[in-house]
C-alpha cells in the first residue's frame, strides 16, 4: 500500500509526470517592469528636489555608514544579555519621535512596565535606581510629571507575550497602515513562537524572521523599516562575536540588508576610538554602506539608556541646506530647465 508521503508515492510510481497535473493556476500574473520603468523609478529618486529623511539610529556616524532607517529594509541587531538591546530600542523610538518619524516595539521579551520605566528614565533624566526603588526627590518626582505632561498620543508599544507570529502579522501591517508607522522593532526573534513547528528551532527562528520582514516589507507599498533584535551565542574563544554567532539560526543576516552587532570591548582599540569597557556597535553587514567599522554609543549608566550623538557641524549644514531647498522651491516655477518626470519621462 502506498503511503501518504511523495517519496512513498515516487516510489510506488505512482506521481504523475507533470507535478502540477489537475491543479488550477491563479491568472493573476506579476507585472514585469521594463527598463525604461525601472530606470525611471531611479532618476526620479536621485534629482528630486525633495530632501529624504530617513528614520535615524541616535548616532550620526551609524547614520552616516548606513544612510539611516531606509523603507524596505530590514535591520538585524544582535547582542548579548544585558547589553541593552531593549534600551536602543526605546532610544531608537525616542529620537525618531524627535523628527516626526513613527516606530512602533513589538515585544514578546520584555512587558509594558519596562519599556516605560525605561522611557520615563530617558524622558525625565530621573536615575533608574531612583525610580526602580522609588526613592524619588522632590526633583525626580517633578521631572516625571514634566515627561508625563509633555507626551504625545505617539503608538510605542505592543505586548506580543504568548502570540504567535501568524495571529501578529496581519493585525501588525494593520497597525502599521492605521497608525503610519515608519519602522517596527521586534524584541526579540528568539521570544517569538509559530504556530506550526518547522521541523526544529533553527527553521522556527529562520521562518519567523523571515514573517517578520515580510511584514515590513509588504505592508504598504515601499514597505517600512524593519528592526529585528536577537540574542548572541557568545564564544569564549572570539571576544568579539561575528555576525554568525546570532542564537538559534545562522540563516538570520542573511535576510537583513545590515546587520549590527553590540558588544562591551574586550580591550582598548585606538583605531576607532573604543576603551575597554565600552559598549559598541560593529557593523557587521551594510548593503548600502561600509561593513567593519565599529562606533562607540553613548550609554549613561546612572538614567540606563543610550544617549543620542549629533554631529553639530551637520546640523548647521543641514539647516543651512534646508533654507537654500526653500529658496528654490520659491524659484523653480519660473524655472523651464527644470526636468518634469512626471511629463517626460513617464
Amino acid at each position: 500500500m502506498a503511503g501518504n508521503d511523495d517519496n512513498d508515492r515516487l516510489r510506488a510510481g505512482e506521481l504523475p509526470e507533470d507535478p502540477f497535473e489537475g491543479q488550477t493556476v491563479s491568472e493573476e500574473v506579476p507585472h514585469i517592469l521594463c527598463e525604461p520603468e525601472l530606470l525611471g523609478a531611479a532618476g526620479k529618486r536621485a534629482f528630486t528636489r525633495d530632501k529624504r529623511v530617513y528614520g535615524t539610529t541616535g548616532h550620526y556616524k551609524l547614520d552616516a555608514i548606513t544612510g539611516g532607517l531606509r523603507p524596505g529594509d530590514c535591520w538585524l541587531v544582535g547582542a548579548d544579555t544585558s547589553w541593552g538591546k531593549s534600551s536602543f530600542a526605546i532610544m531608537l523610538y525616542d529620537e525618531n519621535a524627535r523628527r516626526g518619524k513613527r516606530v512602533l516595539i513589538v515585544s514578546a521579551e520584555d512587558s509594558e512596565s519596562t519599556y516605560g520605566d525605561r522611557l520615563l528614565c530617558r524622558r525625565s533624566r530621573v536615575p533608574a535606581q531612583a525610580l526602580r526603588d522609588r526613592k524619588l526627590t522632590r526633583q525626580h518626582q517633578e521631572a516625571i510629571a514634566q515627561a508625563q505632561r509633555d507626551a504625545k498620543d505617539n503608538p510605542v508599544f505592543i505586548d506580543a507575550r504568548g502570540k504567535t507570529v501568524e495571529w501578529l502579522q496581519p493585525r501588525i501591517k494593520r497597525a502599521v497602515k492605521e497608525h503610519r508607522i515608519d519602522v517596527v522593532v521586534f524584541d526579540y526573534i528568539g521570544a517569538f513562537a509559530n504556530k506550526v513547528s518547522k521541523q526544529d528551532r533553527r527553521n522556527d527562528v529562520t521562518y519567523i524572521a523571515r514573517v517578520m520582514t515580510d511584514i515590513a516589507k509588504t505592508c504598504v507599498p515601499g514597505g517600512i523599516c524593519g528592526v529585528l533584535l536577537s540574542q548572541l551565542t557568545m564564544n569564549d574563544d572570539e571576544q568579539i562575536p561575528g555576525k554568525y554567532a546570532f542564537r538559534d539560526s545562522k540563516d538570520l543576516p542573511q535576510m537583513a540588508e545590515v546587520v549590527l552587532i553590540g558588544f562591551l570591548a574586550p580591550k582598548d582599540d585606538s583605531e576607532h576610538g573604543v576603551a575597554k569597557g565600552d559598549k559598541v556597535i560593529k557593523v557587521a553587514k551594510c548593503k548600502q554602506g561600509q561593513a567593519g567599522k565599529k562606533i562607540v554609543m553613548a550609554w549613561n549608566p546612572e538614567v540606563a539608556c543610550f544617549d543620542a550623538v549629533h554631529n553639530e557641524e551637520q546640523q548647521r549644514y543641514d539647516q543651512l541646506s534646508e533654507g537654500m531647498q526653500d529658496w528654490n522651491e520659491s524659484n523653480v516655477a519660473s524655472d523651464e530647465s527644470v526636468v518634469d518626470w512626471d511629463r517626460d519621462f513617464t
